[in-house]
């Protein structure tokens, strides 16, 4: 396969996964033989807490998804409600400890896999 078709390929890849309204991160890793091996994977959302399977996960998968759930907190936390007392104050909050609960398990499965 040439460069430029393994590029539409990839471009393509993207595309279907935007359409699906999915986030994608995209990973290019040279190969000793040269080669570029490139991989996909979905950016979590606090809405995919309830779907992750951990304990399928291979440690790749679990690192990955511990990194991208830490950014996540990281940016969900510095966005703060100004009124302590609302709703919307309560729903962060919630947030927030789902995700530091899903944070803990996967760096508790890593463990257990390391």
């Amino acid at each position: 396969m040439s460069e430029n078709e393994k590029a539409n390929e990839i471009i393509s890849e993207i595309e279907q996964m935007i359409a699906q309204g999915k986030g994608v991160t995209v990973t290019f890793t040279k190969k000793a033989d040269g080669d570029v091996e490139t991989t996909f994977s979905d950016i979590l959302t606090i809405d995919d807490l309830d779907s992750l399977n951990i304990d399928e996960m291979s440690l790749d998968e679990l690192e990955t998804a511990l990194t991208q759930l830490q950014d996540l907190y990281d940016d969900l936390e510095s966005e703060e409600p100004e009124d302590e007392d609302s709703d919307e104050h309560e729903e962060w909050e919630d947030h927030l400890s789902d995700l530091e609960d899903a944070i803990n398990e996967i760096q508790d499965r890593i463990d257990d896999l390391t």
